[in-house]
């Protein structure tokens, strides 16, 4: 018999009512429709039990059959992809899976291994110094530690600065003292800046500073000389004959520059008259300016003897004297005997070390201006001029900042004396006149700043002038040179209204 399920029964449906069943075909007829029955059967799960209540067709619980499940219903259910259970992942086990890729996860609980952050893209907060590796953070109050990977706490740093302003709570900068300590004996000239934690000049020691820095993170003790001198001028020369002037001598150098500036130099001497008829002497040089200075101006040379015999030349003029213009300073200047509180507000400090430090022009920690040189004496026929002394050169800066000063000895930055003038020489009844005599250097300029000090001596002394040289015959001898001007000394002392 066909097991061929129907698709409807009504293939089996006859109009018995007008047709006449035919013998041959009217058992197959049977035969389909008990198949088709049977196929039904099958097809539903039916077991041959009349009344049946429990089949695999049925939904679980659903016996009714207003509530038969429907094929669209169905259809419906299964297109809902929006979880329509509400099912937590709880219930599906996946608390106990990490299923993120590590760029991905949670930022507060993830550990990222040899990540790199772009800080431009991404913001770091809530994060605490105690969150970094101990090696990482660095609190010890003497930072000795030279990794550039550690970090210094606040404290730390603060305890540093503190340490090394020193225990006179100021804001001097006395340096870091990496060349350490030193004990100078015999004669030393500095080639550079000098950054020491303690310093000592011994007895009958010279330290020549040679226009550096000196700078004591601890104790300078001086018991020798500290300096910073200007030159002697050179003396002016005889007549060496009836025929002859004297040269003029030169100036004396000022005293040497490096990280400061030089002191001037002096001016030249003039050269003495010679053999003809009113020959002059000639003049001296001028000293040079300063502008802007802290120092002081120079002075001027003395005038050379002319000749008065026989129509004879007149001396030569002096060299005039070189003018400092003043740097001003919001502080005034002391001596060695006062000192000049670093004022009670940090901006008259910064003012003061403004100044110092030649950031109103580069010429601002210039020393005096240069002396002028003597004149040269005046010839005559068969009689001949001395020359004229040169100008001592000025003082240089002597700059020490050290926190603690005990000065035995003597600081100084003096200016070098002028040089003599040359006597002149006759021959017969006329008579040369003498060279006028150069004119002292003036005085340097001393910059000493400290926490404590002994002051001893501190000076910036000016050199003297020359003397003029002799005229020949009984003529008047030259004019003598002027001294310098004493120079400028600035004592600091730290405020603690600054600290």
């Amino acid at each position: 018999m066909a097991q061929n399920f129907p698709t409807s029964l009504n293939t089996h449906k006859k109009d018995w009512a007008n047709t006449t069943p035919v013998k041959d075909t009217h058992p197959e007829e049977h035969n389909d429709i008990a198949g088709a029955v049977e196929a039904l059967e099958a097809k539903v799960g039916a077991d041959g039990s009349a009344v049946q209540t429990s089949h695999d067709y049925k939904l679980s619980g659903i016996t009714g059959a207003d509530k038969a499940a429907s094929k669209a219903t169905s259809d419906a259910h299964i297109a809902d992809t929006d979880n329509p259970h509400e099912v937590t992942k709880s219930q599906l086990g996946l608390g106990n899976v990490d299923n993120t890729s590590d760029a991905a996860k949670n930022a507060a609980t993830a550990t990222l291994t040899n990540k790199t952050i772009d800080a431009d893209e991404n913001t770091i907060e809530n994060i605490d110094t105690t969150n970094f590796r101990p090696d990482v953070v660095d609190d010890d109050p003497t930072l000795a530690a030279v990794s550039d990977s550690r970090l210094p706490t606040q404290g730390a740093v603060k305890s540093y600065v503190d340490n090394a302003v020193g225990a006179g709570g100021g804001v001097l900068p006395f340096g870091d003292g990496h060349d350490g300590e030193a004990t100078i004996s015999g004669s030393v000239t500095l080639t550079e800046d000098k950054y020491y934690t303690n310093l000592i000049v011994e007895a009958g020691a010279v330290l020549n500073t040679g226009g550096y820095r000196i700078y004591v993170s601890g104790t300078l003790t001086n018991n020798g000389t500290i300096r910073n001198n200007g030159g002697p001028g050179g003396v002016g020369g005889d007549a060496p004959s009836s025929t002859t002037g004297g040269a003029g001598g030169s100036g004396g150098g000022g005293a040497a520059g490096g990280t400061l500036a030089a002191g001037s130099d002096g001016g030249d001497g003039g050269n003495g008259g010679g053999t003809a008829t009113s020959v002059n002497g000639g003049a001296g040089d001028n000293g040079v300016a300063a502008n802007p200075s802290l120092g002081v101006s120079g002075v001027a040379g003395g005038a050379g003897q002319g000749s008065a015999s026989g129509g004879g030349g007149s001396g030569g003029a002096a060299g005039a004297a070189g003018t400092a213009t003043p740097e001003t300073l919001s502080l005034s200047k002391g001596d060695g005997d006062s000192e000049v509180v670093a004022a009670n507000t940090p901006e008259d400090w910064a003012a003061f070390l403004f100044n110092f430090l030649g950031a109103t022009s580069g010429a601002s920690l210039s020393p005096s201006a240069g002396s002028g040189g003597g004149g040269g004496g005046g010839g005559v026929t068969d009689a001949a001029g001395g020359g004229g002394g040169g100008a001592g050169g000025s003082g240089g800066v002597v700059w020490i900042i050290a926190n603690s000063v005990v000065n035995n000895g003597i600081i100084e930055a003096n200016g070098g004396d002028g040089g003599n003038g040359g006597a002149a020489l006759s021959d017969g009844g006329s008579n040369g006149g003498g060279g006028g005599g150069g004119a002292g250097g003036s005085g340097g300029v001393i910059v000493l700043a400290y926490t404590s000090i002994t002051v001893g001596t501190v000076q910036a002394l000016a050199g003297a002038g020359g003397t003029g040289g002799a005229g020949a015959g009984g003529e008047d001898p030259g004019d003598d040179g002027n001294a310098g001007n004493v120079g400028n000394i600035f004592r600091v002392r730290s405020s603690s209204a600054l600290a």
